[in-house]
């Protein structure tokens, strides 16, 4: 719950206030867009850590996902926007007065994505001779 003053609670989830900035992807030239979020460390330091403390060494083998909802006052029990997005490679940041999360819809994980016409992915059920390569 971005700059209030008191808890709310949305979608049956309650939100503790906390002060913060979201800057949003930009029109620019950026191949991957991407969403920032800044936190108060005061308020949420604590809690990141105890989050990425608790990921175990094979977890980090796994992209970290988050979700992005945004409410309106007609609609508290259900968000009007829903992103479900990564945060990136170097995407948790923190500094003496602020936790910074970068996140983006692309998957970190993935190192190339497949385009079926300009990069094909080869099988051994279609190129059998890739079995002796």
């Amino acid at each position: 719950m971005l700059n209030q003053f008191k808890s709310f609670i949305f979608g049956g989830n309650e939100y503790i206030p906390v002060a913060a900035k979201v800057n949003y992807p930009s029109q620019g030239n950026d191949l991957i867009p991407k969403l920032t979020l800044q936190f108060s460390r005061i308020y949420v330091g604590d809690e990141f850590k105890k989050i990425i403390n608790s990921i175990t060494p094979l977890g980090w083998q796994e992209p970290i996902s988050m979700v992005y909802e945004q409410y309106n006052a007609l609609s508290m029990d259900k968000p009007t926007n829903r992103y479900s997005l990564y945060v990136t490679e170097n995407g948790i940041r923190f500094n003496r007065t602020s936790v910074q999360v970068t996140a983006s819809d692309d998957n970190p994980m993935i190192l190339a994505k497949p385009h079926y016409e300009s990069n094909p992915i080869y099988t051994l059920e279609e190129y059998r001779g890739l079995a002796y390569a």
